[in-house]
């Protein structure tokens, strides 16, 4: 049930920064813990990716910026979703305080041309085994038992 959901979810974070090289904030944690992991996290990072939006976003920013180690290194900061909210009040002094970059990621901030230069550029990295992902590959008459199998950490891609 839903105590084998989060150890699940506990595991596919652990991988998804073991493979990135990068750290994964539990946010359901203590919020002062929280705040406390948010600004080790965004000491020195280049990019957060996020996914939440509305108040999340807010404690980020509040825990992150006044703890840069250095207002000058470039933190892009890439608006993917809103599974939090919508709408986030931003801290003003967050934009004059170090190098913050936002940006949205969606159909609409990436041109068709600069999909295109991208999609070629991965593959040529896939190619060159530079990236990987696991994937189990499913008959498509399996697909129902595919999908109701649990997750094993491989995608799973369906083939005629």
């Amino acid at each position: 049930g839903v105590h084998r959901q989060a150890l699940e979810q506990h595991r596919r974070l652990g991988r998804l920064a073991e493979d990135c090289g990068c750290e994964v904030v539990e946010l359901d944690d203590d919020p002062v813990v929280v705040k406390r992991n948010l600004a080790r996290a965004g000491a020195e990072a280049d990019i957060v990716l996020d996914f939440l939006w509305g108040e999340p976003t807010r404690t980020a920013m509040y825990s992150i910026v006044p703890g840069r180690k250095s207002d000058e290194q470039v933190l892009t900061w890439i608006q993917i979703g809103s599974v939090a909210g919508t709408e986030c009040a931003i801290p003003s002094a967050a934009l004059r305080a170090v190098n913050l970059r936002m940006i949205g990621s969606g159909q609409g901030s990436v041109t068709p041309g600069a999909y295109r230069e991208e999609i070629a550029a991965l593959a040529r990295e896939i190619q060159a085994g530079m990236l990987s992902t696991p994937v189990r590959e499913v008959p498509l008459a399996d697909v129902h038992a595919a999908w109701a199998q649990p997750d094993d950490g491989r995608r799973i891609v369906i083939v005629p």
